[in-house]
């Protein structure tokens, strides 16, 4: 049985009203929780948990999305509990441990972040951003990006977008992105670079978001290559994308 320290050092965030950018069109707060515990002395080992998220004021089913992914409970993401619970049923769940390794001494940390990438023209762009560390060699993290259409609250897809027949020439404009980003010849396969693409070809995923630069791309660690070779982010700007954009849709005259 682990014993912990009983000092806990934490403090919780919470901006009373709503604050906005410049060139905000949505209104929102951010809370931030925050709460680390000492496992050692020298609180060179500690328990961390961090949760950082927006909410936004009349638009319920975009908040209960983000909460879904801020809020849900560790090793069991179905539940969704306050924070102060996650808090404590992660401390007791490192507690429980029986014969901890080396590594789980070092201490657990989880990280959740939501932040506002793009809000303009009706437009709402979330990144989702989770790290954990809860034993083993290395840490692991992931993004996700949503983008909203907030005359509805409704997710917007790649076909909400680009006309009919879209993929063939979105692949070709990201891929010519994507090998600039990764130094790969345009000769050379992905799969000689290290990188797994279903029959070798590239495609892009649909994690994607509108940003005020371009259309953004994200593939993460090990989605098509190693763990060594990190995340890879590539954004195709507007003016590249034009013969595919949808007429009087989301992006026309941006």
């Amino acid at each position: 049985m682990i014993k912990i320290n009983i000092a806990i050092v934490y403090f919780t965030i919470l901006f009373s009203n709503f604050c906005i950018a410049q060139s905000d069109t949505l209104q929102y707060k951010q809370v931030v929780f925050e709460k680390d515990s000492s496992l050692s002395e020298d609180n060179s080992n500690k328990l961390y948990l961090n949760i950082s998220y927006p909410i936004f004021r009349n638009y319920e089913s975009i908040n209960n999305h983000i909460k879904s992914f801020a809020l849900s409970k560790i090793f069991e993401s179905d539940i969704t509990l306050p924070e102060k619970e996650i808090w404590i049923k992660f401390v007791n769940e490192y507690k429980s441990i029986e014969n901890p390794s080396a590594l789980d001494a070092i201490g657990w940390e989880v990280q959740r972040k939501v932040s506002v990438i793009y809000n303009e023209s009706n437009l709402l762009s979330l990144k989702f951003m989770v790290y954990e560390f809860l034993g083993g060699a290395h840490g692991n993290s992931s993004v996700a990006y949503s983008t909203y259409d907030l005359s509805s609250s409704e997710m917007i897809l790649l076909s909400d977008i680009f006309v009919a027949d879209f993929e063939n020439t979105l692949n070709m404009i990201a891929e010519k992105e994507f090998r600039h980003i990764r130094n790969i010849d345009k000769d050379k396969s992905f799969e000689k670079s290290g990188f797994w693409f279903n029959d070798n070809v590239f495609s892009v995923n649909d994690n994607f978001a509108v940003t005020k630069n371009g259309i953004l791309f994200y593939f993460n660690n090990y989605e098509i290559t190693s763990y060594a070779n990190g995340p890879t982010k590539i954004v195709l700007p507007f003016n590249s994308l034009k013969q595919i954009i949808k007429p009087g849709g989301f992006l026309e005259g941006l």
